[in-house]
């Protein structure tokens, strides 16, 4: 399994490997499959990066680091019955920084941000495209 080594806007690198991205999107509906490529965008042009200790679901009383890139969407134009989305993409610290999960939100603008507040945005913002 080829890693491949992407530098982010902020100069962090990141691993990830195409099976491993073929992998968590055969987990996602098919609806959401539709955004695959949005996925790509969000590591290269966040709208966010996130950074925060969380605990290790595997290991009881065991925290590492994540990282969370997000970028929100405007689905207002398309065929689909939201109005509002964004593709989120966590990598955990172990030695490096690995993928562990993508992810599409979709809903009212209302629901999807609340839901990135109190899942996503922990910790401190290491990157906003708004602030730059």
């Amino acid at each position: 399994m080829a890693q491949i080594e992407y530098r982010d806007v902020t100069g962090v690198f990141v691993y990830f490997s195409q099976e491993q991205i073929a992998g968590l999107l055969m987990a996602m509906s098919p609806e959401q499959r539709r955004f695959s490529r949005v996925l790509a965008d969000t590591i290269q042009n966040p709208h966010e990066i996130w950074k925060a200790m969380r605990e290790d679901k595997a290991v009881k009383g065991k925290w590492n680091w994540s990282r969370f890139y997000i970028q929100y969407l405007d689905l207002t134009e398309t065929d689909i019955d939201e109005n509002f989305g964004a593709a989120v993409m966590g990598f955990t610290y172990n030695t490096r920084w690995e993928l562990e999960t993508v992810g599409l939100l979709l809903g009212s603008q209302e629901n999807v941000m609340d839901r990135i507040d109190e899942e996503i945005r922990k910790g401190a913002c290491e990157y906003s495209a708004y602030q730059h």
